[in-house]
């Protein structure tokens, strides 16, 4: 067990970041080299993109879990270990001699991120005291943030370039770069939680329950516009790849702002009513790319959508520090399976949310995803106001 110091050192909360960094480039890098796999092993399109479902589906249905069995193994090495395993699954992508080993290579993958970004984010929270929690939970997610708005958009380029392989190879060794870092800074911390089935007392809270369904439905918003953005940005927006590629940059640049700003209101305001703001922005936000379509085409579009995408990140990014301070006052010593749990509603409803967005596209073009987003988030919000109102009026916020 380890005591929360005044102030972590930077240093631990950087490194700790950079493993989520090193986590949410390679995840999230894979769906910018899609046609180049699928180009490579034979299949279509829609068949290389169940490298993203798979991962996904296997990080969301695993990492609680994982997190429970592995609630006796001390943190620092828990984490290192977790990061070799994940380089190890990236030369298994790299030397993949068919897609199936890469498919494969995916899931691998998910195991393994599952013990490191929400080990992370728990042991962080660990270290610090209350008054400084949200911050530094905030600046290890700022990794993922990190990632979007930079190791992805290279991983893309180079796998574009240079061939999807090499980029494989340069993750693996990140990881291990990161595990290395990881052991010669981080101290020894050993889990509050209980291992096992014990871990899961907190989905007997329904509080808990409820903050990971208000995860679920921010993402969902969000992600059925953003699983499209390509199209949606050249047919709503009348974007070119050149200004796609700067309105994502911009999108990038603004998280990281959101992510610190959620960081920063999760240790100053009371946390219901921010986060029933947030999760109406996101829907608000996401649905102005529908209102995109009703402008008439030209650069006031061009500018408006690219302004668009530069503050949609905002709500949803701020929106993230808040829930996982939330779950660290709920769940108290059961923090890590929460934090885990949470993660998986993330990418449940970037799951739900790419589903639903489909449907919108396909039903009526790339102008009705922003009303799906819209509908999303405001429902989201819908429910947070209900729920502050019945579970969370003397909650520990």
């Amino acid at each position: 067990m380890s005591t929360p110091v005044e102030q972590p050192p930077l240093r631990i909360a950087l490194v700790l970041a950079a493993a989520a960094f090193v986590v949410g480039t390679a995840t999230y890098f894979v769906a910018g080299v899609l046609d180049p796999v699928a180009r490579d092993f034979g299949i279509s399109l829609g068949a290389a993109g169940q490298l993203t479902s798979a991962f996904a589906v296997a990080y969301a249905l695993t990492a609680p879990f994982l997190t429970a069995a592995c609630a006796r193994v001390e943190r620092r090495r828990l984490m290192a270990l977790a990061l070799v395993a994940f380089g190890g699954a990236n030369v298994v992508a790299a030397l993949a001699p068919s897609f199936g080993w890469l498919l494969v290579s995916r899931v691998l993958a998910a195991l393994a991120a599952g013990l490191i970004t929400p080990v992370a984010v728990a042991t962080g929270a660990q270290l610090s005291p209350a008054s400084h929690r949200g911050r530094i939970m905030a600046l290890i997610m700022g990794g993922i943030t990190v990632a979007f708005a930079f190791g992805v958009p290279l991983g893309t380029y180079f796998g574009a370039t240079t061939g999807w392989r090499p980029v494989f190879l340069a993750m693996a060794g990140a990881a291990l770069l990161a595990a290395g870092g990881i052991r010669l800074l981080v101290p020894r911390v050993w889990s509050e939680a209980p291992p096992g089935r014990a871990a899961f007392v907190v989905l007997r809270d329904r509080r808990i329950l409820v903050t990971l369904l208000l995860t679920a439905f921010s993402f969902a918003s969000a992600f059925s516009v953003f699983a499209y953005i390509g199209p949606v940005l050249a047919e709503v927006g009348g974007l070119t790849p050149a200004t796609t590629s700067l309105a994502l940059l911009l999108f990038g640049i603004t998280a990281l702002g959101g992510t610190t700003i959620g960081g920063v209101l999760a240790d100053r305001v009371r946390l219901g009513a921010a986060i029933t703001v947030a999760l109406l922005l996101v829907g608000v936000v996401h649905g102005g790319f529908s209102v995109l379509a009703l402008m008439p085409d030209g650069g006031l579009r061009t500018v408006a959508a690219i302004a668009l995408m530069a503050v949609s990140s905002l709500p949803g990014f701020a929106f993230v520090p808040m829930q996982q301070a939330r779950l660290a006052i709920l769940a108290g010593p059961h923090m890590p399976v929460a934090v885990a749990l949470h993660a998986s509603a993330i990418f449940l409803g970037q799951g739900s949310g790419a589903i639903i967005g489909g449907i919108a596209v396909s039903g009526g073009g790339a102008q009705l995803n922003g009303a799906a987003g819209f509908a999303i988030g405001v429902t989201g919000a819908l429910v947070s106001l209900v729920a502050n109102r019945r579970l969370f009026r003397d909650a520990p916020e």
